[in-house]
């Protein structure tokens, strides 16, 4: 072996062994946050999952079913153009035909559209007649007692609290049907996802809840209640937020209670009320006044109900919003003149399920005379790629990244390894300052501070030391034009006005705004680059 054979092996012996010990450090800062029991649990499950059986979970095969005291669910479970005939499917604006047999199993949109699929909401649809939603049901049942489709937690939950809601409705008694509802419910309650927790074990405990009331078993209930009450109380912040600071899973979430509100017996309905006012309060403050909310971390449109429809929903049921003040969720929400703004000055939430996280702090939002100016650029894929990625990382957002680099290291589509901390600094009725370290290995701390009236927002960003790679992105909504001379940009057609100062260039960038899954446009971005401290004034 020569002498550069040898430095070439050496070189390349080192670079593999910094890719090992990098990798090893990312995992270990992933997992250092989980909860001692989320990790036994996953332990466990994996160990166990081989082995399941749908059919040995008979404990409820004697109990009768009984139809729930309130079976219309109106528009809190979104329903429409999901199933479109003749096995043809729609998903995540993803469609699908199946030849022949349906095969429940497809995974050829991703795992996130077959869960919809086995979900059953396109139950709810009209316009489906009833012979062939039951031929529907009596497919999947065979596939569930032949072994052919394995049970999951998660779609379970859901499928079940729909088949039920499908049974009230209809009062349709078929064996099988029956049979698989109740060994549903017996496998659902020996696998409650303690490995995952947030919004998957709120949605276990809903089904549970439901499950109890229209089988009869007070202890099924009495169970489903207690471990709804300690999850409610863990994961609806005192501001009204859900923890995992998503107001799509905040309105997903809200739905499922508001249902299973109309459900509970006087003492039920005592321990639901003040979540349901207090996240129905938080949503109401969230939201623009054109009933649209930013799509901060994981979320887009088309996947809940709308605030308008909960809050109608909530109203009929007896339920008004609390009045609430945005602060324990980690957003800002602040209206002023012709200006509304979300900002975002949280950390990582919550620190052991951080799956729906972006690396987003100090992001801002704004509408301006009620229309979308600066906007999160949206949520398009569940799946494990760069589009994922980029969604999730800082570039994506209304804040400053510096060398492209990720405030905190979001990564492989639901994992979160190093993470930025947020502090809040200074804060009136018209001003936040903040700062976090996400960019402490370059020995820089980044702070924004907003101040506002009803003739403009400044926002100040200032770094503790200069950088060549620094950049403000203002992502905007692909309905607009903007027009940059010298350092002002200006939105068309009588929008805001955008002055800069402290800056080396602007830049006209576009990128692609999601609507909703898999539904992009182009969108204008404009990319400031500066050293150390930029100024940005949006004047009316």
């Amino acid at each position: 072996m020569g002498w550069k054979d040898f430095r070439s092996d050496r070189f390349n012996i080192g670079k593999h062994l910094q890719q090992v010990t990098a990798s090893v450090l990312r995992l270990f800062q992933t997992l250092r946050h989980l909860r001692i029991r989320q990790v036994l649990y996953q332990c466990w499950y994996r160990a166990r999952r081989p082995y399941i059986k749908l059919i040995s979970y008979t404990h409820y095969l004697d109990h009768p079913i009984s139809p729930l005291p309130c079976c219309d669910t109106g528009e809190l479970i979104p329903y429409r153009n999901r199933y479109q005939g003749l096995n043809k499917f729609c998903f995540l604006s993803l469609g699908h035909s199946f030849e022949g047999n349906i095969d429940w199993n497809f995974s050829g949109h991703g795992k996130l559209w077959n869960y919809n699929l086995q979900y059953f909401d396109y139950l709810h649809d009209p316009l489906i007649t009833h012979e062939e939603k039951q031929r529907l049901i009596l497919s999947f049942c065979d596939g569930l007692l032949s072994g052919a489709i394995p049970p999951e937690p998660y779609p379970v939950s859901l499928r079940i609290v729909n088949w039920l809601f499908y049974y009230s409705k209809t009062g349709w008694k078929n064996a099988l049907f029956h049979k698989c509802i109740r060994l549903q419910v017996g496998y659902l309650e020996n696998n409650l996802e303690f490995h995952i927790l947030a919004n998957h074990l709120l949605e276990n405990y809903i089904a549970l809840y439901f499950s109890g009331i229209t089988l009869g078993d007070v202890k099924l209930v009495e169970k489903a209640s207690k471990g709804l009450d300690e999850q409610l109380d863990e994961q609806v912040l005192a501001d009204g937020g859900h923890y995992e600071s998503s107001p799509m899973y905040q309105s997903i979430l809200l739905s499922k209670l508001i249902l299973l509100y109309r459900q509970a017996g006087a003492h039920g309905r005592e321990r639901l009320f003040n979540p349901i006012r207090n996240m129905l309060g938080w949503l109401q403050t969230f939201v623009f006044r054109d009933g649209k909310w930013a799509h901060v971390n994981d979320a887009t449109e088309g996947i809940a109900p709308e605030a308008a429809q909960l809050i109608e929903a909530a109203h009929d049921s007896g339920l008004v919003p609390a009045l609430t003040k945005i602060e324990h969720s980690g957003y800002r929400r602040y209206n002023c003149g012709h200006f509304e703004l979300v900002f975002d000055a949280g950390n990582i939430m919550p620190p052991y399920q951080p799956g729906h996280a972006h690396a987003d702090m100090l992001s801002l939002c704004l509408q301006y005379r009620n229309k979308p100016i600066l906007v999160d650029t949206g949520l398009s894929t569940y799946q494990d790629n760069q589009r994922r990625n980029t969604e999730r990382g800082t570039p994506s957002h209304n804040t400053v990244s510096i060398g492209n680099k990720n405030q905190s290291d979001v990564w492989s589509a639901f994992r979160v390894g190093r993470r930025a901390k947020l502090t809040v600094l200074e804060e009136t009725e018209r001003s936040i300052t903040a700062a976090h370290n996400g960019y402490r290995a370059l020995g820089i701390t980044h702070t924004r501070q907003l101040r506002f009236d009803e003739q403009q927002v400044s926002v100040d960003d200032r770094l503790s030391a200069a950088s060549e790679n620094a950049i403000a992105f203002f992502h905007f909504d692909h309905n607009l034009k903007i027009e940059v001379v010298n350092n002002r940009a200006t939105v068309a057609e009588g929008g805001p006005v955008f002055e800069f100062s402290g800056h080396s260039s602007i830049q006209i960038l576009s990128y692609k705004q999601s609507l909703r899954y898999n539904e992009f446009v182009d969108a204008p971005l404009l990319a400031i680059k500066f050293e150390q401290n930029l100024r940005t004034l949006i004047r009316t």
